[in-house]
């Protein structure tokens, strides 16, 4: 869900000198991802975690804004923390 750097430099510059067409583009993000049912969106650009948090804390929404090394750290975290042969779907070793 992140944006390019060169676009969000430009909707960053936009978000100042054009509120309304930021707020129109922020809405239609933010309305796209609620249809989703996503609890978490993935997005490796600052500045659009920082607005797509903003927006989805006005939602009330309960996803979470999250860097995908983030993500994979945790998924690493998690498939370490069971006994080998014990991941879901894996078949146990002999």
């Amino acid at each position: 869900m992140s944006m390019s750097y060169p676009l969000t430099i430009y909707r960053d510059i936009n978000s100042i000198t054009q509120p309304e067409m930021s707020k129109k583009l922020l809405d239609r993000k933010l309305t796209n991802l609620v249809r989703t049912g996503a609890t978490v969106v993935a997005s490796a650009n600052p500045g659009c975690s920082v607005q797509l948090e903003a927006g989805l804390r006005l939602t009330g929404k309960p996803v979470r804004v999250a860097h995908p090394i983030s993500l994979l750290a945790e998924a690493f975290r998690r498939a370490n923390s069971y006994p080998r042969g014990k991941l879901q779907g894996e078949a146990a070793s002999n």
